[in-house]
């Protein structure tokens, strides 16, 4: 189910997540304290273990870092813990490097002819 808030995902089998949390996990573009435009929530079915999942999803837990940005936005049940794991679509794709350039979060870019940094409309010769 799209587009859920706290409260609509069925009881017991699926929680709300929000995918695309915050706008980047790169270096200065990782703003988590900001959300991100991009943010879009699902109910997900909730799982222990891989075996639950459907074939090519997998059983992650949302309160690591992640590559989806995602988090559990449900509320937290009367009874019980809240379950932040949840069956999602296996992923082949590698991880985004840590050394990936962040100029475009900073407009900052470095002139390699001087050693002396310029404003991000500067340009690289």
């Amino acid at each position: 189910m799209a587009d859920c808030d706290p409260n609509s995902c069925p009881e017991k089998e699926a929680v709300c997540v929000a995918f695309n949390n915050t706008p980047s996990s790169v270096g200065a573009c990782n703003t988590p304290d900001r959300v991100s435009p991009y943010r879009r929530t699902f109910c997900m079915e909730t799982c222990e273990t891989n075996k639950q999942c459907r074939e090519n999803y997998e059983c992650v837990d949302l309160t690591k870092k992640n590559r989806w940005s995602a988090t559990v936005i449900q509320e937290k049940p009367e009874k019980g813990e809240l379950v932040n794991t949840v069956c999602i679509l296996a992923q082949s794709q590698a991880p985004i490097e840590e050394s990936r350039s962040d100029q475009v979060c900073t407009g900052w870019i470095e002139d390699s002819s001087d050693g002396a940094g310029g404003a991000g409309g500067a340009e690289n010769n």
